[in-house]
């Protein structure tokens, strides 16, 4: 049985805008009867999108 994982996808546009996608992956077959098993929801936090602005972004000095 592998993990299931939480992936971000970013996407940077023509406009100076990154799009975040952030999603599940699937549940293996086994995966999915232990979250049956325990009432749990197997993609609880679901999908979300994020675009930022870079050009309001401002810049910080890293040490």
């Amino acid at each position: 049985m592998s993990t299931q994982q939480r992936l971000i996808i970013t996407l940077p546009t023509d406009s100076g805008t990154l799009i975040h996608l952030r999603t599940t992956s699937k549940a293996e077959a086994r995966q999915k009867q232990i979250y049956t098993a325990l009432n749990i929801n197997p993609d609880p936090i679901g999908k979300y999108k994020t675009i930022v602005d870079m050009k309001s972004v401002v810049p910080t000095e890293t040490d």
